[in-house]
């Protein structure tokens, strides 16, 4: 029974089994036993690198979203100045509004006894 389509692996080949014949030959023998060892490793180094490979697009995620809270919260903190300043600028114009009334109210009264001296000393003559 075969399976279509799909594309076995390089590394993942079946391991070397030797007749009777190879069995008798020594150095094929170690040839085929470091064939395989290298099958291994590499399968291995292909693991560790796919481990590595996670291990710095989780560390590139992790730095990724640590930059965007700090632009949030310098982008919250400098909200927050900016309605502070607004409120104080608003208060320094209500308080100059305040002061500037009180001037005018203040001059008014006094043109107001003025007219009224006036009035009582043509009164008077």
């Amino acid at each position: 029974m075969a399976i279509t389509g799909v594309r076995p692996e390089p590394f993942m080949m079946p391991p070397m089994k030797l007749t009777n014949e190879m069995a008798a030959q020594p150095e094929q023998n170690e040839l085929a036993r470091l064939l395989e060892q290298m099958k291994q490793d590499k399968a291995k180094a292909a693991e560790l690198q796919a481990q590595k490979d996670t291990a710095t697009l989780q560390g590139a995620g992790i730095q990724a979203a640590g930059t965007l809270a700090a632009n949030l919260l310098a982008q919250q903190a400098a909200q927050q100045r900016a309605a502070r300043e607004a409120e104080m600028e608003t208060g320094k114009n209500v308080a100059e509004l305040q002061a500037k009334s009180m001037q005018e109210s203040g001059k008014a009264q006094q043109d107001a006894f003025a007219r009224l001296m006036g009035s009582m000393r043509s009164a008077l003559v």
